[in-house]
């Protein structure tokens, strides 16, 4: 839990009583000195033999929430990591297509196919670097028969990741996910740093998912997912652009977000526009973290 000031604590506590026990689970280790290492003020609570809750004493983002639950996970020899939005269903043999294509074609990240809610509309697929950062949706081409295909990038909602790509960019970055950018478009940012250092991304035909677009972060019209998205595809174009694409994309980028809150502006919704054009000048002007108005 990332720093919740209502009762989601004690609605997790209240929902895990009603969790059925396997006879084979042990009982979890309590070991946090890993955690405490960290410097960030956190505790865990043993729900029950199946469910453990890490709880932050202040949001950290979806990064750096993250990076927390990636610390412990790895310190209880967690071969792997599997990150999934709290507003996703998974099918139940998720893991099994997961970890197999990772061993079989020793991929450091297996990204799943994301439908929306209603498991009609495929959400995301995979993608082509750097098109994401000009356009949004699902590019990647692959055939019918594969059972998994390359992909620039995984989508976050759900990812696995494995345990020595992850030591590798904790070792040499200080950090699993980038908690600077906080939230939204860490999942690009750790794929391109995987593949430029050797690593494969792929996406597993087989694993599914279905999403919630956004919910987690107030829906689609939000203003917040706005601003983090527009501010850190600048800096993950800063980051890991070369020159000739740099120049193209900050040509494109700022006249063409300008061209749509204008439009946007007359139609829809004032907050988005202005949230856009903040992520803009925050992107510019090297402004990470927490928002400002993040909680407004």
């Amino acid at each position: 839990d990332n720093g919740s000031e209502n009762d989601s604590v004690e609605q997790i506590k209240a929902w895990s009583t009603g969790i059925e026990l396997s006879a084979k689970t042990s009982q979890i280790s309590h070991n946090i000195s890993t955690l405490q290492k960290t410097g960030i003020d956190c505790s865990l609570i043993n729900l029950n033999q199946n469910v453990l809750l890490i709880t932050n004493k202040t949001n950290l983002g979806f990064s750096g929430g993250c990076n927390i639950g990636i610390t412990y996970a790895l310190e209880q020899m967690a071969e792997y990591v599997f990150l999934l939005n709290n507003d996703a269903r998974v099918q139940p043999d998720i893991f099994n297509h997961l970890v197999f294509v990772s061993e079989e074609v020793n991929a450091a990240i297996v990204g799943a196919r994301v439908f929306d809610d209603t498991a009609n509309n495929v959400l995301f697929s995979g993608a082509e670097w750097p098109k994401e950062l000009f356009f949004s949706g699902s590019s990647a081409k692959y055939k019918a028969g594969q059972n998994f295909w390359e992909s620039s990038y995984a989508e976050g909602s759900a990812i696995l990741l494995r345990r020595d790509f992850l030591e590798q960019r904790s070792a040499e970055c200080g950090y699993f996910l980038d908690p600077t950018l906080f939230m939204y478009c860490e999942d690009t940012e750790i794929c391109i740093y995987a593949r430029k250092h050797g690593h494969r991304c792929v996406i597993a035909r087989d694993a599914l998912i279905y999403h919630k677009i956004s919910n987690s972060s107030g829906g689609r019209g939000n203003p917040r997912s706005f601003y983090y998205i527009t501010r850190n595809r600048i800096f993950v174009a800063q980051r890991w652009l070369n020159l000739f694409w740099k120049i193209c994309f900050h040509l494109y980028y700022a006249p063409s977000r300008l061209i749509l809150q204008i439009i946007r502006f007359r139609k829809t919704n004032i907050l988005v526009s202005l949230a856009v054009i903040q992520g803009m000048i925050d992107g510019y002007l090297n402004v990470s973290g927490k928002w400002k108005k993040h909680d407004s």
